[in-house]
């Protein structure tokens, strides 16, 4: 057979893969630990993936550094495990969130768990404190005085003059042994008490009072929903005043009730703002008001005048003046206008006297007076209605006044008007005015 040398490096490709039995990559950094990927080339632990252990301290104090890289780290923690069980004992974390590790931690806290048995603290072996499953924490020592504790392991309170004390802390029992340190005699008034072995109270005017102190029954003499007032007018003319503080007077009132059917009929205020008690008031109006029945007004027991819940005025007598005119006995008809003129020198032209609301029957009554000059003059009266839309009027007879002379004379005129619209008069002449003339004119409804 044959022999010689055979070159197999054209054969081989760099860098050397996986099935080759190289990693696949063409350099290495030192400290990389390397990590299967399957049958692709293995990964190095670059930063972000396999953690670095960093455990050489440094000049500010850094022991171990658990982290990925600069810009994700991991939450750096160490397990105390017992492998045995297959689980963890504890853990040493530094929590990244909120909740981390226990409950309650925050962001930053550095914490240390004990999963399944007891955290313990001491120095040396000794043990100082140590906190179980339930959440008990146990001293080894008792808790000095100056920091909230006892300063004892055997507590126990220590009793004072006329004090007993009994049973052991926490659950001893505290009595009070000495009766000299109770309250003798007469306790005075200005120490709290009554000043009085036999305390009672004393009735006043309108008061009844039954029983023994301190069971006494207070109640008013007449019946229990009536109370009674002093009314008693002071020197400046003061009567009765009801009123809250200096500041805050409330709205003086006094209400009219059916107790059997809980409701006020009606109310007697001194309104304090606009509209209080009833549409329309002021601010100091006097308000008498029946809430569901009728205002009535009388004299003795017979009524003069009544308002019902229609708004509707009944007068049972007669009537003296409307609308600030005198009426005409026995009251009605009634004068709802009236006209005083004196000294005139000039004629009057149409001008209103009075509009009713509704339509009705009137009658318009004129009395004229004239002195003439050097000269005969002349004066009449004239009146203008509305009857169904149309204008209609009554006017005098011309009074003549001779020269030098006064005359008068009573014109009456009975029509019917519409409501709404104006009714006039006028006063004139048919030559000369006079030198003074005086026109009296009354309007009554009828």
């Amino acid at each position: 057979m044959a022999s010689g040398n055979k070159d197999y490096a054209p054969d081989i490709t760099f860098p050397l893969t996986i099935q080759q039995g190289g990693t696949g990559l063409t350099t290495l950094t030192a400290g990389e630990i390397l990590v299967g990927n399957g049958t692709g080339a293995v990964l190095p632990g670059a930063p972000g993936g396999i953690a670095t252990l960093d455990v050489t301290p440094t000049a500010t104090g850094t022991g171990l550094t658990l982290h990925g890289n600069e810009t994700a780290p991991l939450t750096p923690a160490i397990f105390f495990r017992d492998d045995t069980a297959n689980a963890n004992l504890g853990t040493m974390v530094m929590a990244m969130a909120a909740g981390q590790g226990v409950t309650g931690s925050a962001a930053g806290d550095i914490i240390l768990r004990a999963d399944t048995n007891t955290l313990r603290f001491g120095t040396g072996i000794t043990e100082a404190l140590h906190i179980d499953q339930s959440q008990i924490v146990t001293l080894a020592h008792p808790l000095a005085v100056a920091n909230g504790g006892s300063g004892t392991a055997t507590p126990g309170l220590v009793s004072g003059a006329g004090i007993s004390i009994t049973g052991s802390w926490p659950d001893q029992t505290i009595t009070n042994s000495d009766d000299s340190y109770f309250a003798s005699g007469i306790l005075t008034i200005g120490h709290g008490g009554t000043g009085s072995a036999t305390p009672a109270l004393v009735a006043g005017a309108n008061i009844v009072l039954s029983g023994s102190w301190p069971d006494e029954t207070v109640a008013l003499v007449a019946s229990p929903n009536l109370t009674t007032l002093d009314v008693t007018p002071t020197a400046t003319g003061t009567g009765l005043t009801l009123h809250g503080n200096e500041t805050g007077p409330v709205t003086p009132a006094f209400f009219f009730r059916d107790d059997t059917a809980v409701k006020n009929l009606g109310t007697f205020l001194m309104a304090q703002a606009a509209g209080q008690g009833v549409t329309g008031s002021a601010a100091g109006d006097i308000v008498l008001r029946a809430d569901t029945n009728t205002l009535r007004f009388g004299t003795g027991v017979t009524e003069a005048l009544a308002i019902d819940q229609s708004q509707l005025l009944t007068i049972d007598k007669t009537v003296k003046s409307y609308n600030g005119v005198a009426l005409v006995t026995p009251g009605l008809p009634s004068i709802v206008a009236k006209v005083d003129l004196t000294g005139l020198t000039a004629a009057i032209a149409y001008t209103t006297l009075f509009t009713p609301a509704t339509a009705g029957f009137f009658r318009m009554t004129f009395h004229i007076f004239g002195t003439a000059g050097g000269v005969n003059d002349t004066l009449f009266v004239a009146n203008e209605f509305v009857q169904n839309g149309h204008i209609f009027g009554h006017s005098s007879a011309t009074l003549l006044i001779l020269a030098g002379t006064s005359t008068e004379e009573d014109f009456v005129s009975h029509f019917y008007s519409d409501g709404g619209t104006a009714i006039q008069y006028e006063l004139q002449t048919t030559g000369t005015f006079p030198a003074s003339a005086d026109l009296h004119v009354r309007l009554e409804a009828l």
